[in-house]
């Protein structure tokens, strides 16, 4: 469709960089990617305008956080004011994975509790999964390291292993933290739960990291 050169081809070209970034060509995604911005503000199409800035702002994950992170929240703004809860869960997953080691924490559990509100209630069961890896990230980052291991496994998926690599880390670190018969015990614990169980329990543990950073910044 590029190729044939009828007009922008604005969506066509975001799903691309998307393709080259889950294929490991990253540096020529950010390259790419930079034509994007100019399309996002051109549009009146706010699907459009959001679609585009989402795959923006992934392709500049891993080398600019400001630009990332500016390009998901405006992203989230436009589908939000359009109605649009497909792109803001997308957007707030990604939110939720670039600020997990970038960011503040209280600022991913929100989006994290978002993202997964969403993929729950559109029973999009997929896309729960990539959210219970970032927020199993999140819980390790802060210490809960029992939590996040109950929820790796679950997110540990194909889908996982190819957009966010870097998760394997959080598995590593929670195999050398907890030991890997206790990381393999607790990680069943989660496989055999059911959807609406590993809903529940996330929901649980994004309520109690959050009153424990509320208690830790208390006088």
């Amino acid at each position: 469709m590029i190729d044939r050169g009828i007009d922008d081809h604005g969506h066509a070209r975001g799903a691309l960089i998307l393709a080259m970034t889950m294929m490991g060509q990253g540096a020529d995604a950010v390259v790419a990617s930079e034509e994007l911005l100019p399309l996002a503000d051109a549009t009146d199409n706010p699907h459009n305008a959001s679609y585009l800035l989402l795959c923006y702002g992934i392709a500049q994950h891993s080398t600019n956080f400001d630009a990332a992170h500016d390009a998901h929240r405006r992203g989230l703004q436009i589908a939000h004011d359009s109605g649009n809860r497909e792109l803001e869960s997308y957007h707030a997953g990604n939110l939720a994975r670039l600020v997990v080691t970038h960011g503040d924490a209280a600022d991913a559990l929100d989006y994290s509790e978002l993202a997964l509100q969403m993929f729950y209630d559109a029973n999009n069961v997929s896309q729960a999964s990539s959210g219970l890896a970032v927020l199993a990230a999140l819980l390790d980052r802060l210490g809960y390291y029992e939590p996040a291991a109950t929820l790796s496994t679950v997110g540990w998926t194909g889908f996982t292993k190819t957009s966010f690599p870097e998760f394997e880390s959080t598995m590593i670190h929670l195999r050398e933290v907890l030991g890997d018969d206790t990381y393999e015990s607790l990680g069943r614990v989660g496989a055999a739960m059911t959807n609406a169980a590993l809903a529940s329990y996330a929901f649980e543990q994004i309520d109690l990291a959050r009153a424990g950073l509320t208690s830790d910044e208390s006088p």
